[in-house]
């Protein structure tokens, strides 16, 4: 299983339209580790979501494609609540140390998202992170 969801582009098109965080999307069984009211969450989602860029990329990538190979799309199917799949997944990511890192244990006003350490954060990198890092790897490249 992936959340990363690929549109493909042309075979010739050298260019992968990333969209990471657009959605707002929490599978219940990731919603049942966060400590946030259900108003909470969607205050968070608000915060965290970059709202249409989904759209504003398939637009992108229509207007790319008039006379040129298509380009490809790469969207989040799932909330960077979910994992954020622009962190490294080590010990090193930087915003580890705010608890945003691949998987976050902090809101964006540092209140608990998770309990510290997450204690899903195994099963939500295998589940989610590896399988959508491995899906960007294994892009066609021309």
């Amino acid at each position: 299983m992936t959340s990363c969801h690929i549109h493909a582009g042309h075979a010739d098109s050298p260019v992968i339209l990333h969209v990471p965080h657009a959605s707002r999307s929490i599978p219940e069984t990731v919603r049942a580790g966060m400590l946030l009211t259900g108003d909470e969450l969607q205050l968070e989602l608000d915060e965290s979501t970059d709202t249409a860029t989904d759209h504003i990329a398939i637009r992108a990538a229509e207007l790319l494609a008039s006379g040129r190979p298509r380009p490809w799309l790469a969207t989040n199917e799932f909330s960077r609540l979910v994992i954020d799949p622009e962190r490294f997944p080590g010990d090193d990511e930087p915003m580890n140390a705010v608890g945003r890192g691949a998987v976050y244990t902090r809101t964006c006003n540092r209140a608990p998202l998770r309990p510290e350490p997450a204690t899903d954060a195994q099963r939500l990198m295998d589940t989610y992170y590896r399988p959508y890092a491995a899906t960007l790897t294994a892009m066609p490249r021309s």
